[in-house]
């Protein structure tokens, strides 16, 4: 299926690009002019939210569900092997336990995407020292 979003579309993204930042934020919100356009179509708990929404459920489950690739992928990975990442606290934080009572997910994601950006770019350019 090839989804479109209107939104999207060229005109719109320069119309919106060419307004000045106080139109944007109308009554100091954030995204407040998208909120008063769409205000009839847009559920009220969106239209007055103050935050963007809360991910860290979202990131749990995923960090969760992915821990089997995940330990081995951060404590033996290039990152620890070039001593950016203390692999005897990541032994730790990457326990389910430590996940439960202390998250960290965005944290564990964002390390996550750095290997995956070190190997990369290592395997086109040779290892690093």
């Amino acid at each position: 299926m090839d989804v479109r979003n209107p939104l999207c579309a060229q005109p719109v993204t320069e119309a919106c690009l060419a307004l000045p930042a106080p139109v944007l934020t109308i009554g100091g919100r954030d995204r407040g002019l998208a909120r008063a356009a769409f205000r009839a179509r847009l559920p009220r708990q969106i239209v007055d939210r103050r935050s963007k929404g809360e991910m860290t459920r979202i990131y749990g489950r995923l960090v969760a569900e992915n821990l089997d690739f995940l330990r081995p992928w951060l404590i033996e990975g290039r990152l620890a092997a070039l001593g950016l990442i203390d692999q005897a606290a990541a032994e730790i934080e990457l326990q389910p336990e430590a996940l439960v009572w202390r998250g960290h997910y965005a944290v564990i994601l964002t390390v996550a995407a750095y290997e995956g950006w070190v190997r990369t770019w290592e395997a086109h350019l040779g290892p690093a020292a």
